[in-house]
């Protein structure tokens, strides 16, 4: 969020990528004023039945395909510097931890205990 805050206030534009089981949609977004935007375009593509199933991508060359064509039907060649990204909340996790100083290996062991204790998935399931 603070990001998304810096950058609406130095009036920058931006590009969002939005990403469904059933469609893809795009939007520039054009600063108006200090910490607003405005919609300058929008598009939308459906996305193919069965490529992302439950959040989960099952077919990465389709959902690659189908966002090249949302991409050349926008009619933009030029994409501003910065991308509005996300990822649905049952999918993320942010975490503040406190670890004691230690070499490398000892704080990676320590960093993947720490996760076991507040994230519900395999440590080896996650990309930290």
């Amino acid at each position: 969020m603070k990001l998304f805050r810096r950058h609406t206030q130095k009036r920058l534009s931006s590009f969002v990528l939005h990403i469904e089981p059933t469609v893809v949609r795009a939007a520039l977004l054009r600063p108006k004023q200090k910490g607003h935007s405005i919609l300058q375009s929008a598009i939308e593509v459906p996305m193919p039945e069965g490529t992302i199933d439950a959040g989960t991508i099952r077919d990465a060359d389709r959902v690659t395909a189908t966002i090249k064509e949302l991409l050349t039907h926008s009619g933009h060649h030029h994409f501003p510097k910065y991308v509005i990204a996300g990822i649905p909340d049952e999918h993320g996790y942010v975490l503040t931890v406190t670890l004691v100083k230690k070499d490398t290996s000892e704080l990676e062991e320590s960093l993947r205990w720490e996760v076991t204790q507040h994230v519900p998935f395999a440590v080896d399931e996650l990309y930290m």
